[in-house]
């Protein structure tokens, strides 16, 4: 639908104010899950239609073929502006109510098989495009945009009008947004069917995921230890492109330039997930390096090394690619204390929404995830980011503001929604148990 009448931004507002409310959200989410275990997999293909539905669209020109009553240069203009505004919608707005609905879905040992293929089928959608992004030899981020938007690239070397209609930075980061949402919550319940599956059909569905280890057994471990895992993105492709490669060749420029917080927490969270797999499988390494002690272990000592180089990378890039605040309120690098131009407050509030997420907000996000994940990624990080972290911690749980704690709206129906500040997060993280397990990390205050 092209709205003529309205400006882009307000189209959006209007529709982020909808589709980001969390009454609306909690609405959905209740829904979904009154939705009876044998129709799950039927919701799903429904989803699968929409979802394709929303990708085609992107690709549509309001003009169509019918030009020539207006200049090239409109066209151009008109064309791009509404190019920023589908891919907003795509992954600001839809892909939080795709998530939403995805995360809400009730699954049991009944329709584990049902809804698995559903899932396969809502992610052989997804691939389609997202195969240009993650494959480890051509992948590349132009060549993905090119196959979502029929689009490339922005040439800033050259004027619009040479350039064609092609796409911004902003936009294609909001198409990532859309991509990275829809594969970690596929990824995330396909991996919760895998453990209500049978024990054959789980094993099939673990090695089509590339991630065998979750299924294995002592044997397997033992017969092909290098297949147990095969890449955060091997259920699209594989080989595939290591999430830190991604990270590191792909997304950074894109984050810091473009300054879109969604992005930002997206990729912290795929960066948290793949820090737990790989958790999980120094572990079973450690302990199979164990029980070999009187015979030849250097395989296993090897992929001990790589898995924790990996894990202390991907744990270092959390804490230094964070933004936490400073004495004054400024937003500040953990890695090198610089200073960023957003002035934020102690008193900014977060309502739990990614779509809602600006530069004022992102540092609640960020802080809340790195304290709800402690015992994944401190276990790796280096000392310096720990004592940054611990230092941050302390401040914001004395931090004596009008907004500290939490702030509950209550709805209608006398339903809280939650809202959560700096010290909030913090309190409620030295307030649990699990924190103090992580005993470790105290021997940096000293």
């Amino acid at each position: 639908m092209f709205v003529s009448s309205l400006s882009s931004h307000i189209y959006i507002k209007s529709m982020g104010t909808l589709l980001c409310s969390q009454e609306l959200q909690v609405a959905i989410s209740n829904a979904i899950k009154s939705i009876p275990e044998g129709q799950a997999s039927g919701f799903v293909q429904q989803l699968e239609v929409d979802v394709e539905d929303s990708l085609q669209w992107i690709k549509f020109n309001p003009f169509g073929s019918d030009g020539e009553n207006v200049t090239e240069t409109y066209i151009l203009n008109v064309s791009i502006t509404y190019l920023d505004m589908q891919t907003e919608v795509l992954g600001r707005l839809l892909s939080e109510v795709y998530s939403n609905v995805l995360d809400s879905l009730t699954i049991t040992a009944t329709n584990s098989i049902s809804v698995g293929n559903s899932i396969k089928n809502l992610m052989g959608t997804v691939e389609l495009s997202f195969i240009n992004l993650v494959q480890r030899q051509s992948g590349s981020v132009d060549e993905f945009i090119l196959s979502v938007t029929g689009r490339r690239l922005c040439d800033y070397g050259k004027s619009e009008t040479e350039s064609g209609i092609c796409i911004r930075p902003l936009s294609i980061s909001w198409i990532l947004v859309f991509f990275f949402r829809m594969y970690i919550s596929c990824r995330s319940l396909y991996r919760q069917l895998i453990s209500l599956m049978p024990p054959v059909s789980a094993v099939k569905a673990a090695k089509s995921m590339g991630s065998c280890f979750i299924v294995a057994h002592e044997g397997d471990w033992r017969e092909r230890p290098e297949f147990m895992d095969e890449g955060y993105f091997s259920w699209i492709v594989k080989p595939s492109i290591s999430l830190l490669d991604l990270i590191k060749f792909h997304l950074e420029d894109f984050v810091s330039s473009t300054g879109c917080p969604s992005l930002h927490y997206v990729i912290y969270i795929m960066a948290l997930q793949r820090l737990n797999d790989l958790n999980r499988l120094i572990q079973a390494f450690e302990f199979l390096q164990r029980k070999d002690v009187n015979e030849s272990n250097e395989n296993w000592k090897r992929l001990i090394l790589l898995s924790k180089q990996e894990a202390t990378e991907m744990a270092n890039f959390l804490l230094r690619s964070g933004k936490l605040l400073d004495h004054k309120g400024h937003l500040i690098s953990v890695k090198n204390d610089e200073l960023d131009d957003t002035k934020a407050s102690y008193e900014d509030a977060w309502d739990l929404s990614v779509c809602s997420l600006n530069r004022r907000s992102l540092h609640i996000a960020i802080w809340r995830l790195l304290c709800r994940n402690i015992d994944i990624w401190c276990v790796h990080a280096a000392k310096k980011y720990l004592k940054k972290f611990l230092s941050c911690l302390f401040f914001y749980s004395i931090q004596d503001v009008k907004c500290s704690g939490e702030v509950r709206i209550q709805s209608v129906k006398g339903v809280s929604y939650q809202k959560v500040t700096m010290h909030h997060v913090s309190m409620e993280f030295l307030a649990n148990i699990v924190s103090y397990e992580q005993s470790y990390n105290c021997a940096t205050l000293y």
